[in-house]
């Protein structure tokens, strides 16, 4: 039974209520045989958690980023892994973490204030 190769490298770019996730694909199973992305390739699957609350992202095998929409996500610390299904439905060990922060969210300040 072949097994996948779970190599990655899971970067992020932060905007201000994203980010963004990039990788590259494997391209070969652990027992060395050749992994190609176009006809191997199921999906990915990216899941990103703080120790409290985790989400989950399928990420289809015509992506090469990914946008993570954390707009209701809790403040704070997450660390987000990418496992590789193949057509088989066989499955990656995690990749090495990838981490990035959601800031605080903090109310903007009032505008166009004035005393008569």
């Amino acid at each position: 039974m072949k097994t996948l190769l779970s190599i990655f490298a899971l970067l992020f770019s932060i905007s201000v209520y994203a980010a963004t996730a990039t990788w590259t694909a494997p391209t070969e199973y652990t027992n060395g045989a050749p992994f190609d992305v176009t006809t191997d390739l199921d999906h990915y699957d990216l899941t990103c958690t703080d120790g409290t609350t985790a989400f989950t992202n399928t990420v289809t095998k015509d992506e090469t980023s990914h946008v993570i929409d954390y707009g209701a996500a809790p403040s704070g610390n997450y660390s987000c892994t990418m496992i590789t299904v193949d057509v088989n439905g066989l499955s990656s060990d995690p990749s090495i973490a990838a981490n990035f922060t959601v800031p605080v969210a903090n109310p903007k300040a009032a505008t166009g204030l004035r005393i008569h």
